[in-house]
C-alpha cells in the first residue's frame, strides 16, 4: 500500500495541467465528451502522454465497452439497494445507495488508465491497484469529492465539460503517481531508519517546458554518527530517480560529530547532479562556517543569500533563490530553496511560484489529516501540511529525511521529488 492522495491536491494538480495552454489539454477537452466513453478515454491517453512526455502504448482495447460495463456495475449495485431499501420500507437508508453505486466505482476507478496502457486483464488488474491505493475506502474518501467535482462543479460556474474533464485528469494524475511510488506495506510506527525513506512525487506546470526539470529537494538530514542508514537511504533515492538539481534544505548537522558525514554524502550526491544548500536552525547551533565548509568541500554549493539563474539544456531559465528577493524584470520564474515554511508569505508577496521548505518533520506523530494539513501539528504551526497554495505560489513541505528525537508515527520520513514544466 502506499500513501493516500487526496482529492484536493489531486484536482489542484489537474486543474494547474489542463489550464496550461501549451499542452493544448483544454483545448481538445471541446471533443471529448463527443464520442461517449470512446473520445473520453482518448483524452485521457492525451494527459497521461502530456504527463509522461511521451504517448502510453494504447491498445485497440473497447473504451466504450469496458465505460458500459465498469458504470453498469455500478448501477446495478445501487438499485439493488435501493429496492431492497424500498421493501424494508426504511427510507432513511436512501442516502446508502450513493455510497454502494462509489464503493462498487472505486474498484475500477483505474480502470480507463490500466487499459490505455494496454494491461489485459484490466478488471483484475483494476482491484489490484484500488488495493494498492489504500483500499475500498480511502479510495472513495478520495474519489468522492472528485466525483463532486465532475458533477457539479458547472453549477458553480467552472464550465460542465471542465469540470469533468478536470475530474479525469486527477485520476490520471493519481494513476501516474502510484504507478511511479514502488508500493511499501509501512507500518505507522517508525523508530530511527526502521522503514524505507518516502520519494513524494509532485507534478507542477510553471515554466511551459515539454521537459519536466526534476528537482530532489531533501530537508532535515540532522547528520550526526547514528544517521548513517538515513543518508545512505537519501543517496540510494537520488541516484534511483536521477533528478537534474538537488536541493538541501537545512538542519543539515546536528553536532560538529556530523559534519564528515554531511561532507561524505554531499560529494555522493554531487556526482549525481548540481547540488544547492541552504541552513537551518541547528545548522546555526552547529556553527554555519563549518556547515557551509562541508557542504562546498563535498562539491556543493552554498545557496543562502544568494539567487542563481539556472539554464537546464530544453528548458526555460529559472531563478533559483535562497533567501526571499524583489521580483526582477526579466519575467523568469523563480524557485525558493528555504528551510521554514514560515518564509512563504513574504515569498507569495513577491510572486515566487514554487517554495520548498521543511523543518516541521510533519509533526512526527500523525493522528489526522484534512486538507493537506497533518495534525495535531497544524494546531500548533500553521504550515505542517503537505502543500498550500497562496495565490500563484505553491508551498510544498517535507516532511524530513531524519530527526533529532528518532521516533515518528505515520508520518514517513521523505524527500520531495518534482516535475517542473
Amino acid at each position: 500500500m502506499v500513501e493516500r492522495m487526496s482529492a484536493g491536491s489531486l484536482l489542484r494538480e489537474a486543474e494547474t495541467i489542463f489550464d496550461a495552454a501549451e499542452n493544448g489539454l483544454a483545448q481538445r477537452s471541446r471533443f471529448a465528451w463527443r464520442a461517449g466513453f470512446d473520445s473520453g478515454g482518448r483524452w485521457m491517453c492525451d494527459a497521461l502522454a502530456t504527463l509522461r512526455g511521451e504517448a502510453p502504448t494504447m491498445t485497440a482495447t473497447n473504451l466504450s465497452a469496458l465505460g458500459m460495463i465498469k458504470y453498469g456495475m455500478a448501477v446495478m449495485a445501487s438499485l439493488l439497494v435501493t429496492a431492497i431499501i424500498l421493501w424494508r420500507q426504511q427510507y432513511w437508508a436512501l442516502p446508502l445507495v450513493v455510497l454502494v453505486f462509489y464503493a462498487v466505482e472505486a474498484q475500477m476507478v483505474f480502470l480507463f488508465p490500466l487499459a490505455i496502457d494496454g494491461r489485459v486483464r484490466v478488471f483484475r488488474e483494476s482491484l489490484a491497484w484500488t488495493s494498492r491505493a489504500g483500499g475500498t475506502w480511502p479510495v472513495m474518501r478520495t474519489v468522492l469529492p472528485i466525483a463532486g467535482t465532475m458533477l457539479f462543479g458547472g453549477l458553480v460556474g467552472r464550465g460542465f465539460i471542465r469540470s469533468w474533464c478536470v475530474g479525469c485528469l486527477a485520476v490520471v494524475v493519481w494513476y501516474e503517481r502510484l504507478r511511479q511510488t514502488k508500493a511499501i506495506a509501512r507500518p505507522k510506527l517508525e523508530i530511527g531508519t526502521s522503514q524505507p525513506l518516502l520519494v513524494r512525487q509532485v507534478s507542477l506546470q510553471l515554466f511551459g517546458n515539454k521537459k519536466a526539470v526534476r528537482l530532489f529537494y531533501a530537508s532535515d538530514l540532522h547528520c550526526r554518527p547514528v544517521s548513517k542508514r538515513a543518508v545512505e537511504q537519501l543517496v540510494e533515492a537520488a541516484r534511483e530517480h536521477a533528478p537534474d538539481l538537488i536541493l538541501l534544505g537545512g538542519d543539515l548537522a546536528d553536532t560538529r560529530a556530523g559534519l564528515p558525514m554531511l561532507a561524505a554524502t554531499t560529494a555522493q550526491l554531487a556526482a549525481i547532479a548540481p547540488v544547492w544548500a541552504v541552513p537551518g536552525n541547528h545548522d546555526v547551533a552547529v556553527g554555519l562556517n563549518e556547515v557551509r565548509a562541508a557542504i562546498v568541500n563535498g562539491g556543493g554549493n552554498w545557496l543562502e543569500n544568494d539567487s542563481v539563474l539556472i539554464q537546464l539544456p530544453g528548458c526555460v531559465p529559472f531563478y533559483l533563490d535562497g533567501e526571499v528577493r524583489q521580483a526582477s524584470r526579466d519575467g523568469f520564474a523563480r524557485i525558493l530553496c528555504a528551510h521554514d515554511p514560515e518564509i512563504t508569505p513574504a515569498a507569495a508577496k513577491e510572486n515566487y511560484q514554487l517554495v520548498l521548505a521543511g523543518h516541521l518533520h510533519g509533526g512526527q506523530c500523525v493522528f489526522a489529516t484534512w486538507k493537506e494539513r497533518l495534525f495535531p501539528g497544524a494546531w500548533f504551526y500553521r504550515w505542517c501540511g503537505l502543500r498550500f497554495d497562496l495565490g500563484v505560489t505553491t508551498l510544498l513541505v517535507s516532511r524530513g529525511v531524519s530527526d533529532t528525537l528518532r521516533l515518528r508515527w505515520n508520518c514517513p520520513r521523505e524527500v520531495l521529488l518534482c516535475e517542473v514544466r
